[in-house]
């Protein structure tokens, strides 16, 4: 009796096993599987049925997950290849035969199949529940992808329902449903599509709920939100409410569902939020490598969102640190690194949409051929409009005073006439524009973003130095798919000294090179230099004093190949040149560089490590190195 019983617990065991939706793995210990091969399949790729099945082959790169052989998971693939089948309208497919050889332990599998013939759409109904205009109408029936007497495929299917709703949700109809079903007939090798569409009522936005405040104030909430009121009803709507209050930067996360019901033609929203520490302090050790510049910094950032119990925000940076330049083990100057940059922020001053900054800093750094020390600041306000138009202006102070000067430098001020002077005054405004066309603004992954910035320095806002300065650049992002993101820069500047004595400070003009512009040249290096060159014996060696230029071009393109979670494989290529004179543009001595990257992400953020080649020799840098490699925290753009 007891081996009855205990026969049926194992059979009971088994059956409950081969019901599993999950594969149960019963492989040999060491195999993995070299090749996978399909025979009789014309209608898919062999990586579009590799992408459906368990089993994987083998693959030469590096922390590219193992593909262990295993009996039940390539039987476990038989199904799912035929589930892939019937989505696309193959409902008679068969596989035949699975062959499997082991040889060395390797494996080498072969899935033979039969297709059979593909369903085609024989009836294609399209049933409207009540009446809509008949321009909703057009616009929810282009979703059809569905034709008759073409394949039909569930996903299609799928794809038309979820479509059509949302066409009617973007036309003012938050509650509308779509519904439906199939008949196969595998005697005609057809499938007869019913598709019932259910507009309910249009509605435009009515009262906004909000659920979640605790500390942060419902009418500066509701501030954010009075732009989407009265407005059509439509998802879009609903994410730029989303996205108006993670700009906040109070909430952990935020919600905005429509209500249940449409009352006099009006929906309410319902918004849940979840209110974010006030409080939040990093300190952390950074170490940068560039070409002809090493800095090792400790860094704290803190940050309080509701300062004074009205959402005016402290932003607290703060580094201290050192520099070497060119490098630790061949140091031609070197010195401390020291910031402290406190920023505080208000918004609905005068008018509840002004955002009003004041950010002053004192500042301890050093560059090739001088050290300085520096006390600015910043007092602007800006103002977004229609959620993607952000319109700024600012007034800017910079106190600036050189020390520990390279004597080259100081012997050449002559050179530099009025751009150098020690110490300095610096006052300009500052405009800023920009538009934000992208899916979302802090982290955007597909988009354009277009900007522009002017300075105007003068003797009239008590400034030692007169000029114009102007930037303007686009960045766009496209990510067309899972684990590819493209990214581009471009940008173009020119300052214009005006008046008798016109001049612009010299390390405020524009330089290239480095981590974050043109790879494969060293940190400001690619810009107009002093040299100062000693005769040897058998050769001359020069020290480079970069002095920067009036006119600037500066273009990147990056593509991020993420191979795990946790890191990308990315290839860049840059060009930028910059010129002495204002409007002094040539596109023959562009200078190019391209090379290989790593982005790892890690708990303190993005940590990147570059080499840069240059693939071109303008003949104006004689003696500077072909290549440069780049480490430190954030992508380059």
């Amino acid at each position: 009796m007891k081996i009855i019983y205990a026969s049926i617990l194992f059979l009971l065991l088994v059956l409950s096993a081969c019901a599993s939706t999950e594969p149960v793995i019963v492989g040999a210990e060491g195999i993995k599987v070299e090749t996978i091969e399909f025979e009789g399949v014309t209608r898919f790729s062999k990586g579009q049925l590799l992408g459906v099945m368990y089993s994987k082959e083998d693959s030469w790169v590096p922390l590219s997950p193992d593909a262990p052989f295993d009996d039940a998971l390539a039987t476990s693939d038989i199904a799912r290849i035929l589930e892939f089948y019937r989505a696309h309208g193959y409902f008679e497919a068969r596989v035949t035969e699975l062959k499997s050889e082991v040889v060395d332990s390797k494996a080498q599998l072969k899935f033979v199949v039969d297709e059979g013939p593909a369903a085609t759409v024989g009836e294609l109904k399209v049933q409207w529940m009540t009446e809509v205009p008949e321009d909703v109408q057009e616009r929810a029936e282009e979703q059809i992808l569905l034709k008759k007497d073409e394949v039909f495929e569930v996903g299609k299917y799928n794809q038309t329902l979820g479509a059509i709703r949302q066409s009617l949700q973007n036309d003012g109809y938050p509650h509308a449903e779509t519904t439906g079903g199939v008949q196969v007939r595998l005697t005609h090798s057809d499938a007869l599509v019913e598709i019932r569409i259910i507009p309910g009522k249009s509605a435009a936005i009515g009262a906004i709920d909000i659920e979640g405040l605790v500390d942060v104030p419902e009418h500066l909430v509701m501030a954010e939100l009075e732009f989407a009121q009265g407005e059509a009803f439509s998802p879009a709507r609903l994410r730029q409410m989303e996205t108006a209050l993670r700009s906040m930067r109070v909430f952990r996360w935020v919600s905005a569902q429509p209500a249940t019901q449409v009352v006099d033609g009006k929906v309410g929203v319902q918004v849940q939020v979840s209110e974010a520490d006030p409080h939040e302090l990093k300190i952390g050790a950074e170490l940068s490598v560039d070409t002809v510049r090493w800095q090792e910094q400790a860094r704290l950032n803190y940050t309080y969102t509701n300062l004074f119990g009205n959402l005016t925000r402290l932003d607290l940076g703060a580094i201290a640190g050192w520099a070497q330049l060119p490098n630790p083990w061949d140091t031609d100057l070197n010195g401390p690194v020291a910031s402290i940059n406190p920023k505080i922020t208000k918004k609905g001053l005068l008018e509840r949409h002004l955002l009003w900054s004041v950010n002053p800093t004192v500042a301890l750094d050093l560059q090739e051929g001088y050290q300085y020390f520096t006390v600015k600041n910043r007092f602007g306000v800006s103002r977004w409009f229609a959620g993607r138009f952000l319109v700024g202006i600012g007034q800017n102070t910079d106190y600036v005073d050189f020390f520990n000067l390279d004597p080259e430098l100081d012997q050449r001020t002559a050179l530099l006439g009025r751009d150098f002077r020690d110490p300095y005054l610096l006052s300009s405004l500052e405009a800023h524009a920009a538009a934000y066309f992208v899916d979302q603004i802090t982290s955007p992954t597909d988009g354009v973003i277009i900007e522009a910035t002017y300075n105007f320095a003068s003797e009239v806002v008590l400034s030692d130095f007169d000029f114009h300065k102007a930037l303007v650049g686009i960045r766009g992002y496209l990510k067309p798919f899972e684990r590819l993101q493209l990214a581009s820069r471009a940008r173009a500047g020119i300052i214009y000294p005006f008046g008798p004595d016109g001049s612009v400070p010299f390390n405020q003009r524009f330089y290239l090179g480095g981590a974050t512009s043109v790879r494969g040249w060293g940190s400001r290096r690619l810009s107009p230099r002093i040299e100062e060159c000693e005769a040897e014996a058998e050769s001359e060696s020069c020290s480079v004093i970069p002095i920067g230029g009036y006119s600037m071009l500066q273009g990147n393109f990056e593509a991020r190949i993420k191979l795990v979670e946790q890191l990308s494989l990315v290839g860049f290529f840059d060009v930028g040149d910059v010129r002495p004179d204002a409007l002094d543009f040539n596109l023959a001595e562009l200078n190019y560089s391209a090379g290989p990257g790593l982005r790892a992400n890690t708990p303190l953020g993005v940590v990147r490590l570059d080499l840069g080649f240059r693939l071109n020799d303008t003949g104006r840098f004689e003696g500077e190195q072909m290549w440069g490699i780049y480490f430190g925290l954030g992508q380059a753009l």
